[in-house]
């Protein structure tokens, strides 16, 4: 379930929101949909919050997967 704008962050421009999802990714690098910036017209600024429409993938020891459309590349542990 999605949280309730009221208990979001809440940026008026999207470099520092950007600068934060780019921050929680670093910390938490294992997740599922990456985290992004989105525009809120309700509050007219920018939340952050995973991206459901891309999901990441990652092999048994936490590399990354990354999808190509001729063979799907496998990251280093060091790059996941």
């Amino acid at each position: 379930m999605a949280k309730k704008c009221k208990n979001k962050y809440r940026f008026r421009i999207w470099n520092e929101a950007q600068r934060f999802a780019e921050q929680y990714k670093s910390e938490i690098p294992l997740t599922f949909n990456p985290m992004r910036p989105y525009w809120c017209d309700r509050h007219e600024l920018w939340h952050i919050g995973h991206d459901i429409t891309e999901r990441m993938e990652y092999t048994g020891n936490g590399a990354r997967i990354l999808p190509n459309a001729d063979r799907a590349e496998i990251l280093s542990e060091n790059d996941a």
